[in-house]
């Protein structure tokens, strides 16, 4: 299983996504970080197994939340480039690109 790193940007929409959920109910906040674990585990545990986006980029879908994992992969690690809820413009996300690696 590979690690994974995010940056700070990425720490923000998790962060305001489970604010989110947290107003609606404490119930549907965990069982979004719940599903947002499960999948992380499974981009971690078969990085290639998720659909290609962009040239060096794929998108693993979380179940009954409007939300996507965006990644990309470098040697043994997983760069999450954004947690993108799925009503955002489709490309707010590539200026992070060119610092996924730093």
């Amino acid at each position: 299983m590979r690690g994974y790193k995010f940056d700070a940007a990425v720490d923000r929409e998790f962060t305001e996504a489970i604010k989110y959920y947290r107003i609606r109910s404490s119930r549907a906040a965990r069982n979004f970080v719940e599903e947002f674990d499960r999948c992380l585990t499974y981009v971690c545990t078969f990085p290639e197994g998720s659909t290609v986006r962009e040239t060096l980029v794929r998108s693993k879908s979380l179940h009954r939340y409007p939300y996507n994992i965006l990644y990309m992969l470098h040697d043994d690690i997983v760069y999450i480039v954004a947690v993108a809820h799925q009503s955002r413009h489709p490309d707010y996300w590539k200026d992070r690109l060119r610092d996924a690696h730093d």
